[in-house]
């Protein structure tokens, strides 16, 4: 089972993106914690192999989405979790749950382990994540 076959409504990021995103150098925006949910608004783009004129790497197709992680049973995310940058968002099967693991660039990592993951919203945006 693929970890987009583990999302519900992946197929909304899938339709906008034109594939599921590696989500390396995402950005995690906020971190809602509710009872026992957790939403996750990240900034994905698709970075391409063209270059700007200072050598970055141009990104184009960005959209902020937000997922929500439902029957939560761990979390080891640090409390105040936002401005993260991601090496990749790894999700997987864990026994009967769905683990989310939140790889980061800044030594931000951390793990969601929860029941179910489902995507509650994907919209364009502009380079800085704000719709």
């Amino acid at each position: 089972m693929s970890h987009i076959d583990l999302v519900e409504k992946s197929e909304l990021l899938v339709e906008a993106m034109g594939c599921w995103p590696s989500f390396h150098d995402a950005r995690v925006l906020s971190i809602s914690r509710l009872q026992n949910s957790c939403v996750a608004t990240i900034h994905v783009f698709e970075m391409t192999r063209e270059v700007d004129s200072q050598g970055y790497f141009i990104l184009r197709n960005h959209h902020r989405i937000e997922m929500s992680m439902l029957g939560v049973h761990s979390d080891s995310l640090p409390r105040h979790y936002t401005g993260d940058v991601l090496s990749a968002l790894a999700i997987r099967r864990e026994g009967d749950l769905i683990r989310v693991d939140f790889e980061s660039h800044l030594d931000n990592d951390g793990s969601i382990v929860c029941e179910r993951v489902r995507l509650l919203g994907v919209d364009p945006c502009g380079g800085d994540g704000v719709v």
